[in-house]
């Protein structure tokens, strides 16, 4: 970590004139673009979740979940303060007491230098917003009062715009989602409206993103443009898989039942959109790209064995 203290110290050096808050949102930023949610602490059992939180507020585990890039909330909340406080920034760490809650949630509190003004930070819940380049709701609110800004979105707003985290060539995520639902053509029937997201779903790269993190935002942004009824029943979840060099890669997939039949979308790792698919022609692909799939697909498994049958047929 205090390699990284030092490439943010040169980057203040090249930019003069940030304000205390312009290099907590930097710090707040460029850290997240670095860090994951450890899926260890999300799927572990309970000794390893233990383990795992338990750890997260020494050293040597912070200089660890920062080197692997895997943090949970307490980690990357001890992460933040350890960074900032090396910049002369007064900031603390505080759990969210609930008695409810076994492994409490940790937060950060950023006081200003004069004590005039303190706000809350919340790293890990901005995580997936900012590698999916969305606004970051968790940033600047009321101590006292969650639903309150002390840090505006205007103002917030203004700093990614300084920063070059937002520009009008690369807008947030959040503008994207909001011209689906606003400019939807009311033509289209609700498969064809859907087809027209999932295959346009990213307007430019999101790199080092994980499979459930892109399933959870892709998720997200369906809700925002349809609404949390429109597609149930409709649109189902596919939870699709390679092994590939004995390591389980795993992908993001849904399938839509509609009047034409049963339309199978795979995400593409390289357009970073969907691609669709009728179920013969998915049937082809998953043989040939040794694709399995933890969920079924209506009709998938007999136009598979079909294959297979022709296939012995022509040997």
């Amino acid at each position: 970590m205090d390699q990284y203290v030092e490439e943010v110290k040169e980057y203040l050096n090249s930019n003069p004139g940030l304000t205390e808050d312009e290099i907590v949102m930097y710090v707040y930023l460029d850290l997240a673009s670095r860090l994951r949610f450890d899926a260890d602490f999300f799927f572990g059992g309970r000794k390893k979740k233990s383990e795992i939180y338990h750890k997260a507020s020494i050293i040597t585990e912070l200089n660890k979940c920062f080197d692997n890039h895997k943090i949970i909330c307490k980690s990357s909340a001890y992460i933040f303060e350890y960074i900032l406080k090396k910049l002369g920034i007064n900031v603390v760490t505080i759990n969210e007491v609930n008695p409810l809650i076994k492994y409490e949630h940790v937060v950060n509190i950023v006081i200003s230098a004069d004590g005039k003004k303190s706000y809350q930070v919340d790293l890990q819940n901005d995580l997936t917003n900012i590698h999916y380049h969305c606004f970051t709701s968790n940033f600047g609110k009321n101590i006292y009062n969650d639903k309150e800004y002390i840090i505006s979105p205007l103002r917030q707003k203004q700093m990614h715009q300084k920063l070059g985290y937002i520009s009008d060539e690369n807008p947030y995520l959040d503008d994207y989602v909001s011209q689906f639902r606003m400019y939807m053509p009311s033509d289209l029937s609700l498969a064809e409206q859907v087809n027209l997201v999932l295959t346009n779903i990213e307007p430019y790269p999101f790199l080092n993103v994980s499979y459930w993190e892109r399933r959870w935002k892709h998720e997200q942004m369906l809700k925002e443009i349809f609404g949390s009824r429109k597609l149930s029943n409709k649109l189902h979840t596919v939870e699709f898989y390679q092994k590939i060099d004995g390591e389980t890669i795993n992908n993001n997939g849904y399938f839509m039942f509609d009047k034409d039949g049963v339309t199978v979308y795979y995400y593409n790792i390289d357009t970073f959109c969907y691609e669709a698919y009728d179920v013969p022609s998915f049937a082809q692909k998953v043989l040939d790209e040794d694709i399995c799939y933890r969920q079924g697909i209506k009709g998938l498994n007999s136009e598979i064995n079909k294959l297979r049958k022709q296939k012995v047929k022509k040997i």
